[in-house]
């Protein structure tokens, strides 16, 4: 499953290190169905006619433009949101590095300690 591969990969030791790594995973996960959302918004965005207009008129791309026009407050939302989640993720997973080089310093220092004892 790809959420035990995420968290797998962020190596978490401890339950606060595999909180942070749990929260990543949901975030990621946010981010995707964000990702999903839109191009949902994309799809009903403009009225069949218009888009099939444009289609006809060689003008395909143009229906994206028309798309964000009808749904440009939603896309405005999900714009926010995107940038609340990004920020929480880089956030955390900033915070789960801190932590585990943190644990490796301590992990090294003790070391150095046993192996002079």
């Amino acid at each position: 499953e790809l959420r035990d591969r995420l968290v797998e990969a962020l190596s978490p030791d401890g339950v606060h290190e595999e909180l942070l790594a749990d929260d990543a995973v949901a975030l990621l996960w946010r981010l995707q169905r964000l990702h999903r959302v839109e191009v949902a918004l994309f799809s009903i965005g403009a009225p069949a006619p218009v888009l099939e207009a444009l289609t006809q008129a060689g003008e395909a791309d143009a229906g994206v433009g028309a798309a964000f026009a009808a749904q440009a407050s939603s896309f405005n939302v999900l714009s926010r949101y995107e940038a609340s989640l990004v920020n929480r993720l880089r956030r955390t997973l900033t915070d789960l590095e801190r932590r585990q080089s943190e644990r490796t310093t301590t992990d090294t220092k003790l070391v150095v300690i046993d192996g002079e004892g």
